[in-house]
């Protein structure tokens, strides 16, 4: 009984912080319908077809891209625990709901086990599996069950520190087993704890037949991993589907993230240093304590005391104080300069001054005695510290202000996979695990010279507990939506469709079967954005381009303040044919030809391009990458100028601007001119090209070639005027090409 008191406690403390969601576990989602939703979609969808097919990456979303499984996580080290409840209950919110609950029991238990092979203390080990499964951190994450579902980590070091113990090559099965399964429920996990194992195996690999056996366990663990990264990788070279560096140091925590609780938490919420979702990794009272104590108690600093300094440890010290120095001077006197050192921001004299503390403290006594003795509790304090390095991101900033140069995350980002990852906080979730593995070190040290252990591990836990304590909010399911006849290929819900509009389609299409051209994922396919702008502007006009020659049907919203535009919209539209109407949803079925195809000319050479802004990167139209391009700056603001000077007069037949992942980008309303000297203009083509950049993008999904035919007009010189406006949005151009008049068809 006594092994499974830990299990039952977590599961009591689920069910009471969980009740308002156990309640209402078929109807409701817990904390929004944001990811929940997609997560929940994504998850039915493993049990349509089988995971890792063709069928299957071709999942019914962003409808007509193919692979849309790829744009999103799989989550599908999760899919066994939610299958089962989706066959038996045919619910998938209560699928869902399900592995959202036990992913609380799950890491709880997980890093007991941890625990208990560490410091062989029970108690200890039932504080640091409550203290993880309610960690203040996690209660930020309530929106990703793939964060939420971080119980494979703990078992991994529990597998890799029990064969170091044991030799039993077992528990390599044990290490390899939750490692791919921690991978495939968490794409962050893959590369997260793998760069944690590493690390492990630095401190503890001094046998090289234990490094080369776990290795050998790691490879085959791999295995199934490699088909999924290959399609990932095959689908986002091909889209040419990056990450922005601004998005990236937008997603990492900042130097005051410590004190920042998230909201949710009934106590400490909004009490504290107020700080952006992801990057809340206030780690508790409780924990705070314990540490504090444990300092002191331990009296760390003293440890190797006794050794004496090396003299590049003094050298390293003393330049760290004079880096310091250099960047506080600073704030002191300015920026200043003698002869060719000059000094005007702090963040890179600080960096100096960081690294060489670093380098002093690996050289220091501390650190190498604890390398001699491979000490765990060492081992766990050093990857603490790292991984809240990591969560700091490329661009670790305090109250806005760049701090260092080059963070140690910005040296991953060179690291093929990383650059993929948007949010480097997550990196707090393996923080926060060897927070928990510290606090059983400290319990386990200090629980044998107490008159009444019992009493300390019970406050400790009410302490824990009352931390990570949250008013859960539940968020019932959205509204069911319309059926739909067998002719409908797949189905829009309009008038609007934007992140939070498409949670409901998603949800819908799991019960009327049909594909849906509304999506949201991390990634959109190239012509999603075009879309949502042309339906914003009601150009519906676009919807024919994405049907692509089938029937599909179109659900207008009728709670919308919009939805008496999109119906006349929809009533005045050739091959509409209305279907039904009642309070909630008016129904039609567009009848559609396959648009034709874009036919242009030879491409006339460009003797030299020139832009009214950032005219320096002009020359990334034609060097003939797609994945470089062109901006206008921070918005469209109508003012926007590209001049072509073609080097004699030609015949013009048009332009093909090449999008590639910069579709989005397109011109949002464009007048062109042409002229033979620069002097006397002519007009050639006007008008708005978001309808354009839809076809362009379901035609030609990997170039995006926006196509504009201005007939046949002869001219040396021509002229893109770009006089529409989107806030946010520059005007992009990866290539740009002037094409002669196509040649005429033969009957």
């Amino acid at each position: 009984m006594k092994r499974l008191f830990a299990p039952v406690l977590y599961c009591a403390v689920t069910v009471a912080m969980m009740f308002p969601l156990l309640r209402q576990i078929g109807s409701a989602f817990p904390h929004d319908l944001g990811d929940p939703l997609l997560n929940t979609w994504l998850l039915w969808w493993s049990t349509k077809h089988v995971p890792l097919t063709t069928a299957w990456w071709n999942a019914p979303m962003f409808y007509p891209a193919p692979d849309a499984m790829a744009f999103s996580e799989l989550l599908l080290g999760i899919v066994p625990l939610t299958a089962p409840v989706q066959w038996l209950t045919n619910n998938p919110v209560t699928a869902y709901n399900v592995a959202f609950l036990l992913s609380f029991p799950l890491c709880g238990w997980a890093a007991c086990l941890l625990a208990v092979e560490l410091t062989g203390r029970r108690d200890a080990a039932l504080l640091c599996g409550l203290a993880f499964a309610f960690a203040p951190y996690r209660m930020g994450q309530f929106s990703h069950l793939q964060v939420m579902s971080y119980y494979g980590a703990p078992i991994v070091l529990l597998g890799l520190h029990r064969y170091l113990r044991t030799r039993d090559v077992r528990w390599l099965g044990v290490f390899g087993g939750a490692w791919l399964v921690q991978s495939l429920t968490n794409g962050y996990a893959l590369f997260h704890v793998s760069l944690f194992v590493v690390l492990w195996l630095v401190w503890f690999g001094r046998d090289a037949r234990v490094v080369a056996r776990i290795l050998a366990a790691w490879a085959i663990a791999a295995i199934p991993v490699i088909p999924m990264l290959w399609k990932y990788r095959q689908v986002h070279t091909a889209l040419h589907l990056v990450r922005d560096i601004n998005e990236i140091k937008q997603y990492s925590v900042g130097l005051a993230g410590l004190l920042s609780p998230p909201p949710e938490l009934a106590l400490w919420g909004r009490r504290l240093w107020h700080s952006q979702g992801e990057a809340t990794i206030f780690p508790g009272a409780t924990m705070v304590l314990v540490g504090l104590v444990s300092f002191v108690s331990w009296r760390v600093w003293q440890y190797g005391s006794h050794e004496t300094r090396n003299r590049d440890e003094q050298l390293l010290i003393v330049l760290s104080a004079v880096a310091a120095a250099v960047g506080l001077s600073v704030y002191l006197i300015g920026p200043w300069a003698i002869g060719p050192l000059t000094v005007s921001e702090l963040r890179k004299p600080f960096s100096l001054a960081v690294l060489f503390r670093v380098l002093a403290f690996l050289r220091g006594r501390w650190m190498r005695r604890a390398w001699r003795e491979q000490s765990i509790v060492a081992f766990y304090l050093i990857a603490m510290a790292a991984m809240y390095l990591l969560s700091l991101g490329p661009e670790p900033r305090f109250q806005g202000r760049p701090m260092i140069y080059e963070a140690p995350y910005a040296w991953l980002l060179h690291v093929p996979g990383f650059e993929n990852l948007r949010v480097p906080a997550r990196f707090a979730t393996l923080l926060v695990l060897c927070q928990c593995v510290l606090l059983a070190f400290a319990v386990a040290r200090w629980l044998p010279r107490l008159a009444r252990p019992q009493m300390v591990v019970a406050l400790l836990a009410i302490g824990l507990i009352a931390d990570g304590y949250v008013r859960l909010r539940v968020e019932p399911v959205p509204a069911p939506g319309p059926q739909w006849p067998a002719e409908v290929a797949a189905v829009v819900e309009l008038p609007t469709i934007t992140d939070n509009d498409d949670l409901g389609p998603i949800y819908r299409s799991m019960f009327h079967g049909r594909p849906i051209i509304n999506g949201y994922s991390g990634y959109y396919p190239p012509h999603y954005l075009p879309l949502v702008f042309s339906i914003r502007d009601r150009q519906f006009s676009a919807l024919p381009e994405v049907a692509h020659g089938q029937s599909i049907g179109i659900a207008v919203n009728r709670s919308s303040g919009d939805a008496a535009t999109a119906e006349a919209i929809l009533g005045r539209m050739s091959g509409v044919s209305r279907l039904a109407s009642d309070d909630r949803w008016s129904t039609y079925v567009m009848q559609s030809r396959m648009p034709p195809g874009d036919r242009p000319g030879d491409r006339l050479p460009i003797k030299s391009i020139s832009a009214n802004r950032h005219n320096e990167d002009v020359n990334r139209m034609t060097d003939g990458r797609i994945e470089t391009a062109w901006a206008s700056g921070r918005s469209q603001v109508g003012d926007e100028e590209v001049l072509v000077d073609l080097g004699s007069e030609q015949s013009i037949g048009g332009i093909v601007l090449g999008m590639g992942a910069f579709s989005f980008g397109y011109p949002r309303d464009i007048v062109i001119d042409v002229s033979f000297d620069r002097l006397e203009w002519r007009p050639a083509w006007a008008g708005q090209t978001a309808v354009k950049a839809v076809h362009a993008a379901v035609t030609n999904p990997f170039v995006v070639p926006l196509t504009i035919d201005v007939g046949a007009i002869k001219g040396r010189y021509l002229r893109m005027h770009q006089v529409g406006s989107e806030d946010g949005i520059p005007w992009w151009i990866a290539e740009l090409s002037v094409r002669a008049p196509a040649a005429t068809p033969q009957p």
